[in-house]
């Protein structure tokens, strides 16, 4: 839950610093996270992807931290917001914002399928820290027939 945090200084800090320190000693969590795509299409990854997410000072999720890459398909950002992907980065820092603005997704490899076909690596972020474990997207990939049948003889 959300909590006011009442503490008296001697002026020197604003209500934000003191929400902001109390963000940076105590980061958020996160968990697990499962998700099924589509053979052969890209997933414009959202925030619900990176777990339930929790901060123990309130607030929404700011950011995802890229702890580990996929080693099967490939993960993109939008560094434009026109449609011009980019190979997400190890340790790579994407906003909230940005990733519920559709500039985040993840393409599997032609003809790849598979239950926990790939895992990301993440850490969220509240603004002031990160989360201090990783946290697993795994994501399966389902074969999507496209109605084509071919019979050899």
């Amino acid at each position: 839950g959300q909590f006011n945090i009442v503490r008296v200084y001697d002026g020197v800090l604003t209500a934000e610093q003191v929400l902001q320190n109390y963000n940076a000693e105590n980061p958020p969590t996160s968990t697990d996270e499962e998700i099924t795509v589509n053979m052969n299409q890209s997933t414009l990854l959202a925030t619900s992807d990176f777990g339930t997410y929790a901060n123990p000072g309130g607030g929404s999720l700011a950011a995802v931290m890229i702890m580990a890459l996929p080693a099967a398909g490939v993960l993109e950002y939008d560094t434009t917001g026109i449609d011009d992907w980019a190979a997400v980065t190890l340790y790579q820092d994407i906003s909230a914002a940005d990733i519920d603005a559709g500039r985040l997704r993840f393409t599997p490899a032609v003809g790849g399928s598979g239950p926990a076909y790939a895992t990301i690596g993440f850490k969220v972020g509240n603004g002031a820290s990160f989360s201090t474990s990783d946290h697993t997207l795994t994501v399966n990939v389902t074969v999507v027939y496209n109605g084509t049948i071919f019979l050899f003889k």
